[in-house]
This record gives structure tokens, sequence and C-alpha cells, in this order.
């Protein structure tokens, strides 16, 4: 089982042939992908039978996506970066589930982590499988970007609200 990035959207797929450099795969919405290996973002410790049913490794899949979507909801950026912050480092991906979780680290806590962190990008930098805590001015600086987006939007959508209750009260002018 492996992870790979699609239109800004983390995929979890099976390999179901291998090819030179190239990937065949089947993915958690039950489609036929081929892919570069260079774009995979993380490669489970976890494998599924060769003799499984295409429906059963779909369904598979979709269990392990909820599975780690669970875990996801587990982790606290804000808190994990007030740990960690100060240091100035970047942290791997099997340290960073280190502090995340208690138990042992699976493929399972690593997508985890990859989830919360390509969702919220406010704390810390992500790359690939590493991660540096961002430092507190640049904390600010993105809340309150993201704080001036949110005013945006609501802006535009009370704008496009009156203007489409103003557009719907008014009658046709006669001709």
């Amino acid at each position: 089982i492996i992870e790979y990035i699609d239109q800004q959207k983390l995929i979890c797929a099976a390999v179901a042939d291998v090819k030179g450099k190239r990937l065949r795969l089947i993915t958690e919405s039950d489609k036929e992908v081929s892919l570069s290996a260079s774009r995979i973002s993380l490669t489970s410790d976890d494998a599924l039978s060769e003799s499984a049913s295409r429906s059963t490794m779909v369904e598979a899949l979709k269990a392990t996506v909820a599975r780690r979507e669970s875990l996801k909801q587990e982790i606290d950026l804000k808190e994990l970066w007030e740990l960690l912050n100060e240091e100035g480092e970047w942290i791997d991906l099997t340290t960073m589930a280190e502090y995340c979780f208690s138990e042992a680290v699976t493929s399972d806590h690593k997508s985890a982590i990859i989830r919360a962190f390509f969702e919220n990008r406010t704390w810390f930098k992500f790359d690939h499988d590493r991660f540096l805590p961002y430092t507190p001015e640049q904390v600010e600086q993105m809340l309150a970007k993201t704080r001036e987006e949110e005013r945006r939007h609501k802006d535009i959508t009370d704008a496009a609200a009156s203007l489409k209750g103003t557009l719907g009260h008014q009658h046709p002018a006669p001709c």
C-alpha cells in the first residue's frame, strides 16, 4: 500500500504491477492509475494479498484510509508546535509520529501525521517526510493571512447574497 499526492489530495493505493520506474495502482476510489515511483509520498509496511479480488483490495484500502483519518483526528498540531517550536530543527516522520502517539509507530501513524500536516500548514514547514516548526513570528503571519482570507471570503459571500436578494426583488421594466 502506498500514498501519493494528486490534485492537492492524498490518495491511498495498492501496487498492482511494477514496470521499470512506473507503477500500476488500484486506488481507494477503484481507479487504475499509472504513476512514477518518484511520486510516492509514503510506502506502507502493510501489503494486500496478491490473490485478493479487486473489490476486496478497494475495501481494504477504504478501511486503511478510515483508520488513518481517525488517527489524524488525535493530532493537535498547535500543541505539538508549542512543544517543539524552540528546537528550530527538522524532525523526521518517525520521530514526529513518536511524539504524537504512545504506541509503536506503524504506517497508519505515519500516514496520519502526513495527512494532518498536509491539511494544516500553519505550524510546520512540511518537506515530504520531515517537518520544521515555524517561528512564532511566521505562525502569527500565517494566522493573520488566514483571518484576512476568511474575512474576504465572508465579504464576498455577504455581497453575493445581498446582490442576489436585490436582483430577486426587482421587477422587469415595461418595454
